[in-house]
């Protein structure tokens, strides 16, 4: 099977060369928020369920780290929590990545483990080391710690210590359960779960791609949608219905697809992808 998201200081996006991937959201590089933490979905869900829509960064670091809504114990622990969930995140509403989140977030309930996934891949270069393990992992085979360290050591050599890269597994396969990729009891044995996409987190994986600069059937086709154990055949189903919701637009008469952001893109978007 081809590579679906290579090394992370490898160009694997094939996108145009002046699309400007850090002022989108995207991060690359070797550094990684999973060698000390998982995707964190419930401090995402719980913070996201009590701040604007709107909110700046300073906004969701109060909540974090002044009102300490995620009841952390100590205010090294609100600091540590708030800096990893920007890192993973972004929390800026000038961030493509995040806004196009906030927007698909309260859409459904059951997407929102998918897209939190779809947006720690595309802003953590160690999680994106461990894709090809999952996804190439048949369904109700276990997807052994061992495999994850392997993919993680292939591509960062003599980077990390035992201890670390031992953290590192557990935190990623953790994130792989939390999106439902994964079923298993705590770190020990983890088993591959076809997860079941939704039009949101569809429509969330058609936008990061398009972020990345590709059009037209591609936009079907990418690493982001296979993420979702989605086919091309199925993706285009689902489009269509976020298209039907006014989520995106689809467009499609024969090979011909058109999709289209008209929600969610500023006029700087739109110009830089152009």
């Amino acid at each position: 099977m081809a590579s679906l998201m290579s090394a992370p200081n490898r160009d694997y996006s094939s996108v145009k060369a002046d699309l400007p991937r850090d002022r989108i959201g995207f991060r690359d590089g070797f550094r990684g928020s999973h060698s000390s933490r998982t995707m964190m979905l419930a401090e995402l869900q719980t913070l996201l369920s009590n701040t604007p829509a709107d909110a700046s960064r300073e906004v969701y670091r109060e909540a974090v780290v002044g009102e300490n809504l995620l009841g952390k114990p100590t205010l090294s622990a609100r600091q540590l929590t708030a800096q990893k969930l920007i890192e993973l995140y972004g929390l800026d509403p000038g961030i493509s990545l995040f806004r196009f989140l906030r927007y698909y977030w309260p859409l459904e309930l059951e997407a929102q483990p998918q897209i939190a996934l779809l947006a720690a891949l595309a802003r953590d270069p160690l999680l994106r080391t461990s894709v090809e393990v999952v996804l190439e992992t048949a369904p109700e085979t276990e997807v052994t710690a061992q495999a994850v360290e392997q993919a993680i050591a292939a591509q960062n050599p003599h980077r990390f210590s035992e201890k670390t890269l031992s953290s590192i597994v557990r935190n990623i396969r953790s994130t792989w359960t939390q999106s439902g990729h994964l079923s298993g009891y705590r770190h020990r044995q983890k088993f591959r779960t076809v997860v079941k996409a939704t039009p949101a987190s569809t429509a969330y994986a058609i936008a990061v791609g398009y972020l990345e600069g590709h059009r037209g059937q591609l936009l079907l086709e990418t690493k982001w949608v296979k993420v979702l154990d989605l086919n091309s055949s199925s993706a285009k189903q689902m489009a269509q219905e976020a298209s039907r919701r006014e989520w995106l637009s689809y467009r499609g008469i024969g090979d011909m697809v058109d999709i289209s952001l008209p929600k969610l893109l500023t006029a700087a978007e739109e110009k830089w992808l152009q």
